[in-house]
This record gives structure tokens, sequence and C-alpha cells, in this order.
């Protein structure tokens, strides 16, 4: 039970996170493409980040912070 409370607040923590990624990236007025290659990501991975399907790793998050910010 533990277990799946962790894992269904770890699924809310990577869907706040895509759309705050989503917000930074709109409001640079930038494609998911545009972002991904700043970042050096593939967009598609982008994609699942913004919408929370993918939890990315940290390394991931930093590069996508730098490139967004």
């Amino acid at each position: 039970m533990e277990h799946e409370r962790a894992d269904a607040a770890g699924q809310e923590e990577a869907r706040k996170l895509g759309v705050r990624i989503r917000q930074l990236r709109v409001a640079r007025r930038w494609t998911q493409e545009q972002l991904a290659e700043h970042a050096g990501v593939h967009y598609k991975y982008l994609g699942d980040v913004e919408r929370g399907v993918r939890n990315p790793a940290l390394f991931n998050i930093a590069r996508i912070a730098r490139a967004v910010w």
C-alpha cells in the first residue's frame, strides 16, 4: 500500500513537472522540437515528459532546465 501511494505521488510530481516545462516552453514560443534541440533530447521524449508519461532522470531534468531558462 505504501508503494502504491509513493507511485501515485511520483506520477503526480512528474505531471506537475511536465506542466511547468510546457509553460516555460510556450512562454518562449518554442516548439517541442526547438526545446528538445536546445536540451539535447529527442522531441518525442520531451513530449512524454510534458505529458507526465515519463519520469525523467535528474540529468535530463537539468538539461531541459538549462535550455528553457
